[in-house]
């Protein structure tokens, strides 16, 4: 399968740079020609200097794709595309050699193991970085000076102003109202939600709506899974609503670079501050600050769409809920029932932690044959094996400098050589990953029964956020409305698998073992989580959670 890589850092103004569209369709008429399946993945407002690979999200997921086999040839418009980075260069050309993977631009087929070709790519590489480094210097200084004229310097603008034909930064006078009637809702009292809900449902377009091309990419920071969405279907927000009030550009005052400029006035400055003293008015919490430690926050999962479920709570404890985060908007709601936070953080602490057969899982585990006297005796041979290619490569050297090789004979050995370390050199440093890895699990294994031991009602938060973020890796919870059953499948850093748990949704019941710590279900509810609990299988029905359990204080 092909991989087209397409990248842009900003929107580019028409003849200077190939689109993102352009860079696919060259993709897909390279896919044509070699008569390959093909994947695109596009990045979009991402700089080629970045120099961790995994700031480009879509890049990152190509690379991803190559090292699992998907992908098996790869197509980029041209170097810059891929990086604008030497040290960058440095790792991608290791990957795609370790993968076999062959590489096309729009100049044809380049060959990764051509040493002239490579030195023009290095050369190619350096000129990249200089111009990037130059051509923000330059960039900078233009931008501040068309700030301080009062000219627009992006093709984005904040909603409510546009470019005119001389290119300063004007009042767009249909978007105006909509700004206008959002400061003025705001201080009705009508919260920044429902501002959203209103304007999206009344079809009113947001800027991306406008634009009408490319994608978002977004990624989840607990997890590093990348959602993609088009700019078509993005939807208003509680978050660019509230972006929105709290802009200063909209009274006048235009911040960029750490300075601040003077632009035209949407809304009085008066007004302004009068609309933003009143936000902390517009919280629904009964006026109330409402401040509460979520112990499952960065942990839970939505088991229906995988987004995070967020903790949401108020005074009287009314609203008291984990629920998915897309219940933020209502087109993206994926209909996961919301968990009751006392419930679910008692159940995960007391139960799930105290799981005797998680424990006996554990201790299976310890006493399989690991691998790291295995890794350990890999990565003394690595070692070697690394002292005698620099030690050959020294022996290079001096065979140049005393005549017996050639200066090109010389190159063309030291490149074979350093090949050679380049990859040794990776696989060592995969080698001490795996080592770490396995001799963590160990200790988290064998610290795994003493810390459960120490598990009680009445045991501080941050003891207890502490042993929960050190065993558990995720959590996905689902709601299955045919049984009223919540499904909680429990991820471990143990290297045990996943365990499964199920309770009810009654309330009388979570109220039960919230105030008492004792849950139990009953022979038919069990029959039917059974049938219903498709992440188990017949071997190991045991791992649902249906017993009766209590904590000593």
């Amino acid at each position: 399968m092909l991989g087209i890589y397409c990248r842009i850092s900003k929107e580019k103004e028409e003849g200077k740079d190939r689109s993102i569209e352009d860079q696919r369709k060259l993709g897909i008429e390279k896919a044509n020609e070699l008569k390959l399946q093909y994947k695109v993945y596009i990045d979009e407002g991402y700089s080629g200097t970045l120099e961790n690979i995994n700031d480009r999200p879509q890049f990152s997921q190509l690379i991803d794709d190559i090292q699992d086999g998907i992908i098996t040839t790869v197509y980029s418009y041209d170097q810059s595309r891929i990086e604008r980075n030497v040290e960058v260069r440095f790792v991608i050309k290791r990957i795609l050699k370790e993968n076999n993977i062959k590489l096309y631009t729009d100049n044809g087929y380049v060959d990764l193991e051509d040493d002239q070709s490579e030195m023009l790519g290095d050369i190619v590489s350096i000129m990249n970085q200089y111009y990037v480094r130059l051509t923000t210097r330059k960039v900078k200084s233009i931008l501040h000076r068309n700030a301080k004229e009062g000219k627009a310097h992006s093709s984005i603008y904040p909603y409510g102003y546009k470019k005119d034909e001389n290119g300063f930064l004007v009042i767009d006078e249909e978007e105006a109202k909509i700004v206008k009637r959002i400061y003025d809702d705001s201080l009705k009292g009508i919260g920044t939600n429902k501002i959203a809900e209103n304007l999206s449902n009344e079809g009113i377009l947001t800027r991306y709506n406008k634009i009408g091309k490319g994608v978002i990419n977004t990624k989840n920071k607990y997890t590093g899974k990348v959602t993609t969405t088009k700019k078509t279907d993005i939807t208003w927000s509680g978050n660019s609503v509230r972006g929105i009030l709290k802009n200063t550009i909209y009274k006048g005052v235009r911040k960029f670079g750490g300075k601040t400029y003077q632009c035209p006035i949407l809304i009085e400055p008066s007004y302004w501050i009068k609309v933003n003293e009143n936000l902390k008015n517009n919280r629904n919490n009964s006026g109330k600050k409402v401040e509460h430690k979520y112990l499952l926050k960065g942990i839970l999962e939505c088991g229906i769409c995988g987004r995070n479920m967020y903790g949401r709570t108020r005074a009287s404890k009314k609203d008291h809920y984990y629920l998915c985060s897309s219940k933020r908007d209502k087109k993206l709601n994926c209909g996961n029932r919301s968990v009751n936070i006392d419930f679910i953080e008692k159940y995960i602490w007391e139960i799930v932690l105290g799981d005797a057969y998680v424990k006996d899982e554990l201790e299976k585990e310890n006493k399989k044959e690991d691998k790291v006297d295995e890794l350990y005796k890999m990565k003394g041979l690595l070692h070697s094996e690394i002292a005698n290619i620099e030690a050959n490569i020294k022996n290079v050297n001096r065979l140049v400098i005393e005549e017996f090789l050639s200066i090109q004979e010389g190159i063309k050995s030291k490149s074979s050589y350093q090949s050679k370390l380049d990859e040794s050199t990776i696989r060592l440093k995969n080698i001490i990953d795996d080592l770490d890895y396995e001799k963590e699990a160990i200790k988290l294994r064998q610290t795994f029964g003493i810390d459960m031991d120490k598990i009680r009602i009445d045991t501080p938060y941050n003891k207890r956020k502490d042993l929960i973020f050190k065993y558990i890796k995720r959590a996905y919870i689902r709601y299955d409305d045919n049984i009223k059953h919540y499904f909680l499948t429990v991820k471990f850093k143990t290297k045990t698998g996943e365990q499964n748990y199920a309770f009810s949704s009654n309330r009388n019941r979570m109220r039960k073992f919230v105030e008492t710590g004792e849950y139990e279900e009953t022979s038919e509810e069990r029959e039917a989580i059974i049938d219903n609990f498709y992440l188990v299988d017949d071997d190991s029905v045991e791992t649902i959670n249906i017993r009766s359990k209590k904590i000593e204080n």
